[in-house]
């Protein structure tokens, strides 16, 4: 999203007065929620997303539609409390990032469709969808294809760092999607020849991280992958300091954390992702059904590297993969 150019068009004001138009003729504006499990300083981007998707489709929060947004701080159960404050508002979309808080709505509120950014690209949740072409339920959404990149991740990684021969792999252990993921990882860098060491997140708790990381300097970890979810997501800023102080390379599914000091990424656009999604809540506001909306996949991935973490590791980052890659200065 952020090399592109979105520029509203005469189009776009003629829907927005359009919107506001129907919007005075009706009785209230519709409610769409963003519900996320992380914090709103780490969900900004998405959260900017998505509304630049709806302005691009007319809409104008506060004047045509309601976007209510709710942020959990890292806790399930607080997650589960703004569910229920926004269900109170009768809400008509909820917009979510990740399984876990897709998971939590459909459990829930069944009947509440949901947009989920961050959706696995297979059916391992049969209660969530029952096929990408044809979710079947209240959830529709888009899949980055998270960790299906793992093995592309272990190889960027191994190719930035030549001696690399032991590699930690962070990841949240309370869930057992992220667990497997975990798993799934490790077994991508043994493949690759790599010793491995898991190391397990339950809590946002930065003495929890720092022992962590502490096992992994011991173990003589030269490189860390980090496995995105709410909780990797919330730590991200300290993961990144911690390892580049420990001089261990990082490689993490996102660009905001190598925004945060870390040394790569290699994954989807989410923000572009929530752009999109704002069309499927378009849909869904206009009558269509998220069981009849396919499920569409990420098609666009973004390599992008910190040359100044690069500098500070005393790494020399190879021509072929700087070539690929957005670097930063």
């Amino acid at each position: 999203m952020r090399r592109r150019d979105f520029v509203t068009a005469a189009a776009g004001a003629l829907l927005a007065a359009s919107r506001i138009g129907q919007a005075q003729i009706g009785s209230a504006r519709p409610v769409v929620a963003y519900l996320g499990i992380a914090s709103p300083a780490s969900d900004l981007p998405y959260v900017e997303g998505l509304r630049l998707g709806l302005g691009q489709l007319g809409y104008v929060p506060g004047a045509t539609i309601e976007l209510d947004e709710r942020y959990a701080d890292g806790s399930i159960e607080r997650f589960r409390e703004l569910l229920g404050e926004v269900l109170a508002r009768r809400v008509e979309v909820i917009v979510v990032p990740g399984i876990a808080a897709a998971l939590a709505v459909r459990e829930l509120a069944p009947q509440v469709p949901v947009v989920a950014v961050g959706l696995p690209s297979s059916v391992l949740y049969p209660d969530l969808f029952a096929s990408l072409h044809r979710p079947g339920g209240s959830v529709t959404g888009f899949s980055p294809f998270g960790e299906d990149l793992a093995a592309k991740r272990v190889e960027l990684l191994r190719e930035t760092v030549p001696d690399l021969t032991v590699l930690a792999i962070l990841h949240n252990t309370i869930d057992p999607l992220y667990r497997s993921w975990g798993e799934k990882t490790e077994e991508a860098a043994r493949q690759q020849g790599l010793q491995t060491l898991r190391l397990g997140v339950r809590s946002r708790s930065k003495p929890e991280l720092d022992a962590l990381m502490q096992s992994a300097q011991e173990s003589g970890a030269q490189g860390l992958i980090i496995v995105r979810d709410f909780l990797t997501h919330l730590l991200q800023e300290e993961i990144a300091r911690r390892a580049n102080a420990m001089g261990m390379a990082t490689m993490a599914e996102q660009r905001v954390f190598v925004e945060q000091g870390g040394l790569m990424s290699y994954g989807a656009d989410l923000p572009e992702l929530f752009r999109r999604a704002a069309t499927y809540v378009d849909e869904i506001l206009n009558g269509a059904s998220p069981a009849e909306m396919p499920i569409q996949l990420a098609t666009e991935f973004e390599l992008v590297v910190n040359l100044q973490t690069a500098t500070e590791l005393a790494l020399t980052i190879p021509t072929a993969i700087l070539l690929r890659a957005e670097v930063l200065e």
